[in-house]
């Protein structure tokens, strides 16, 4: 950060020289004091006050040097965003940042921070001149920190392990359909009337062939017939009449019965979608708290999770339920133990972990938010605009000449 000349050079007694830039002024203090004496010094004493202001000025008095080193951030054990091993560094916001430090020509130094609201409170207190990770650009961090042009994008999504039972839910969301209700409903009237009306048509299906028993028995199988298409060629017999009947009630079943189909297969399709994240309920997410839920600590997951507890209304207690790790793997391991049955975190990460995983097919993405924030370094609070500015203009290149997209694709980002 720039200091001022007192905060470099130790403290002198007063009346002493305590920064090179205040020698003009002190000179004009000296010439001054002899103004009246000596007409020959006045114009020198204005030109020492010219000087010193010239000197002093902010454009020319500026600390920094011409190649300031920069101390860059980033958040650790957050792949495909950002990690450090062994004094390796890796991750989408690690490349993006390299190559902007090579287009504004800036040494820097890299460190790692262990959460996400850790590096937040680093800027805020101009500890670090920039943080090169996935931070969200969200109104609470605005209020707090300067955000840079943003470079990529992405969401909240929790990923579950797969329950191994009949999933009763899908089923009752399949019979709570209007169109499966009216479907199902209609191919049943039809079926009835169609048989009602051949049974006055064939004698209540007296002497025909695989029809015996008293009148109800032999008209509830013509029901059953054309209800599920099966043995309906018994049900031809003499009547041209009856012989029409049979085909418009077979078209008619035919449409119905792909009605159906078709809803049952759409349901079952969106059953296995992700459930928009806004809609969760405060059942279900009871469900995930008692089977178990792991976050990354410090992050707007975890904010958001505890969010959505108290939105609920449900027991401060529960907010124990959420495992909160930090470490290298934590979310990995988490699943993999049993510990808990879902994890929370960026899409993107979830998809890094899935990869990881013995059995990713175990899996699947059970909750995502439908929109994708964007996510930008941070400027440390001490950074200068003019190195802002040359930031934002790299990152704006990068993004336009497709280089972030292609840098995200190599991450699967």
């Amino acid at each position: 950060a720039r200091k001022d000349c007192r905060e470099v050079l130790p403290p002198q007694a007063p009346g002493v020289l305590q920064c090179w830039r205040d020698l003009p002024l002190q000179l004009f203090v000296l010439i001054a004091m002899a103004y009246r004496a000596q007409r020959w010094l006045r114009p020198l004493a204005w030109a020492s006050l010219a000087l010193g202001v010239w000197i002093g000025s902010p454009a020319h008095g500026r600390d920094e040097p011409p190649n300031q080193h920069l101390l860059v951030a980033t958040v650790d054990n957050y792949l495909p965003c950002s990690d450090e091993a062994a004094n390796n560094y890796e991750g989408l916001s690690i490349d993006i940042w390299r190559r902007v430090a090579e287009s504004i020509n800036r040494p820097y130094t890299l460190t790692t921070l262990p959460t996400f609201s850790r590096a937040v409170d680093a800027a805020a207190d101009g500890i670090v001149d920039v943080i090169a990770s996935c931070h969200k650009i969200t109104p609470g961090r605005l209020e707090r920190v300067e955000f840079s042009v943003p470079y990529t994008r992405d969401s909240l999504g929790m990923l579950s392990r797969k329950s191994q039972g009949l999933n009763l839910n899908a089923a009752q969301r399949l019979f709570n359909d209007n169109t499966f209700q009216i479907s199902l409903l209609t191919l049943l009237i039809i079926s009835g009337v169609s048989a009602f009306a051949l049974s006055r048509l064939e004698s209540n299906f007296e002497g025909m062939s695989g029809f015996s028993g008293r009148r109800k028995v032999r008209f509830s199988k013509a029901w059953i017939m054309l209800l599920l298409g099966s043995g309906v060629d018994k049900l031809l017999h003499q009547s041209q009449r009856a012989h029409v009947l049979i085909l418009l009630a077979s078209g008619i079943r035919i449409l119905f019965l792909s009605i159906l189909v078709g809803t049952t297969a759409t349901l079952v399709f969106e059953t296995r979608k992700p459930l928009d994240a806004s809609k969760l309920s405060s059942n279900q997410l009871k469900t995930v708290l008692s089977e178990g839920v792991a976050v990354n600590a410090g992050t707007k997951m975890h904010d958001w999770l505890l969010h959505q507890i108290d939105h609920h209304n449900l027991n401060q207690t529960d907010h124990g339920a959420v495992l909160a790790v930090a470490q290298e793997g934590g979310l990995e391991e988490a699943l993999r133990s049993g510990t808990v049955r879902h994890i929370v975190s960026d899409v993107s990460v979830l998809n890094q972990v899935l990869q990881n995983l013995d059995d990713p097919d175990s899996f699947r993405l059970s909750l995502e938010m439908t929109n994708k924030t964007p996510q930008a370094f941070i400027f440390g609070a001490s950074l200068t605009p003019e190195l802002k500015k040359s930031i934002n203009i790299a990152l704006a290149a990068l993004n336009y000449g497709g280089d972030s997209a292609r840098l995200e694709r190599s991450w699967q980002k």
